[in-house]
C-alpha cells in the first residue's frame, strides 16, 4: 500500500518522530489509525445507544406514558443539562 499525504501531514509526522514520542513514521500512521478504530467504535456504541432510547421514548408515548411540555419544565431540562455540563468539566 502506498499513502500520499498533504505536505502539512507529513510534517507533523515528521515532528512526531522528531519529538521521540514514535520510533518511526510508521508508528505514527499506526497510532492514528488506532484512534480512528477506537472513536469509529465509540460512535457506533453511541448510535445503538441513541437507537435503544428512541425505541424506549416510541413505547412511552405508545402507552401514553407522556408529559405536558411546559415552560417550566423546559427550563428545569436546560437546568439540569446545565449542570451535568458542569459536572462533566469538572470531572474532565
Amino acid at each position: 500500500m502506498s499513502v500520499t499525504f498533504p505536505p502539512e501531514f507529513e510534517q507533523y509526522i515528521t515532528d512526531k518522530v522528531a519529538s521521540g514520542l514514535y520510533p518511526t513514521d510508521t508508528a505514527v500512521i499506526r497510532e492514528a489509525l488506532l484512534l480512528l478504530k477506537a472513536q469509529d467504535v465509540q460512535y457506533e456504541a453511541r448510535r445503538e445507544e441513541l437507537g435503544r432510547l428512541l425505541d424506549v421514548g416510541i413505547a412511552d408515548i405508545e402507552a401514553g406514558r407522556t408529559v405536558p411540555l411546559t415552560r417550566e419544565l423546559i427550563e428545569s431540562i436546560k437546568a439540569e443539562g446545565r449542570q451535568r455540563q458542569v459536572e462533566t468539566q469538572r470531572h474532565a
